[in-house]
């Protein structure tokens, strides 16, 4: 499998951002597509949260549906934590505090809306956005509606990206962003 070319640099610690509505292709872009690595795939340690079923497959990662023993196990480098459902919060908080722990870790947050507003694991979540970088923990987070999650997934990220956005989501995207960003969607 050949590794993914990007147009920038991003290094592990370097947050990242990408919005699009439901079928827009974020998971696709994280994962990979038909055998070709997704933007995960430049991480040695990535752990995805996954709160809804869909049919993208992250080819090089393991599905688990306990967080604990599935990422202290060494040979383990790629995991798609799916929870059974009423599980989902127990088991982010977790994956959340031990990539706190062991750093170096890149965190997917495929719903980022899920985890911040019906799980209530906004203060984690957020406290990795503002403090992981020194510890070298990438966080990504998936986003439909930047207007409904904490602001710091944006304005925390090194990079955004984004599929079609109008209305009050894309002024909130060019209010967390910088002054280039504005200038772009004027």
């Amino acid at each position: 499998m050949t590794k993914l070319v990007l147009p920038f640099p991003w290094e592990q610690g370097e947050h990242m951002c990408v919005i699009g509505d439901t079928g827009s292709g974020k998971t696709t872009l994280m994962y990979g597509l038909d055998g070709q690595p997704g933007l995960l795939s430049w991480r040695k340690y990535a752990v995805s949260l996954r709160s809804k079923g869909d049919d993208a497959k992250w080819l090089s990662a393991v599905r688990v549906h306990t967080a604990l023993p599935s990422m202290k196990d060494p040979d383990l480098l790629h995991i798609e934590l799916f929870p059974k459902r009423g599980r989902e919060a127990v088991e982010f908080k977790i994956a959340l505090e031990l990539a706190y722990r062991q750093k170096r870790t890149a965190l997917y947050l495929d719903e980022t809306y899920h985890a911040d507003k019906l799980l209530k694991l906004r203060p984690v979540i957020d406290d990795l956005l503002t403090r992981g970088r020194s510890l070298r923990i990438t966080v990504i987070t998936g986003l439909q509606r930047p207007v409904g999650v904490s602001r710091f997934a944006l304005s925390q990220s090194k990079h955004v990206i984004s599929f079609a956005q109008e209305g009050r989501d894309a002024k909130t995207i060019a209010e967390a962003t910088t002054p280039r960003m504005v200038e772009v969607l004027e």
